[in-house]
């Protein structure tokens, strides 16, 4: 196996979760963020949020204790910590970080905010923090079924139906495993 050097744009669940998984493939892994702590979008809601599905859709590494089927931001941002510290990837933070420039080399190699340091691989795990993109309605007006988004999902729903899942997204997939753990009866996944 080649070992590549992979710059991570983003320090929340889904980027120290690649983190982890590339560095126990024997990759060196550096992890930006332009905020001075892990956690991504959990380190800046109320401390009163938890996730709305419940955790076993929400696994992003061996090292998850959750107390609670719903866990809690500080819940959340401790199995963060606890990750960092079981991986080792401490030395790969880069916190404080805006990632401001990201720039392909001679060498086709990549460069972030123009830094001496050349990656293999640019991996951007911001999140959605943005509004979420709604389907065409003029495409769905056939469609007879419930449509359901993927934030206020209830899964007890989906026990015994068919479910079309719309994306390949990392959302797409937790909601895969989530309906066929909850007993869909059928589930299809376009893409």
């Amino acid at each position: 196996m080649d070992v590549s050097r992979i710059a991570i744009v983003g320090a929340g669940v889904r980027g120290l979760s690649s983190a982890a998984c590339l560095k126990q493939r024997g990759h060196t892994v550096r992890v930006f963020d332009q905020a001075p702590r892990i956690g991504g979008i959990w380190d800046r809601v109320f401390p009163s949020s938890s996730i709305n599905t419940p955790y076993f859709g929400y696994t992003f590494h061996a090292t998850n204790v959750w107390p609670r089927t719903y866990p809690t931001r500080d819940e959340i941002l401790s199995n963060l910590s606890r990750l960092v510290q079981v991986e080792g990837l401490e030395q790969a933070l880069r916190l404080n970080t805006p990632v401001v420039c990201v720039h392909r080399s001679e060498s086709h190699r990549w460069a972030i905010n123009g830094e001496r340091e050349r990656y293999d691989g640019v991996l951007v795990c911001t999140g959605i923090t943005n509004r979420p993109k709604d389907p065409d309605p003029d495409r769905i007006k056939a469609y007879s079924g419930s449509l359901l988004r993927p934030y206020g999902f209830d899964p007890g729903r989906v026990r015994g139906q068919k479910v079309v899942i719309v994306g390949s997204g990392a959302t797409a997939w937790e909601r895969l495993k989530l309906c066929l753990y909850q007993g869909c009866a059928q589930a299809t996944v376009l893409t």
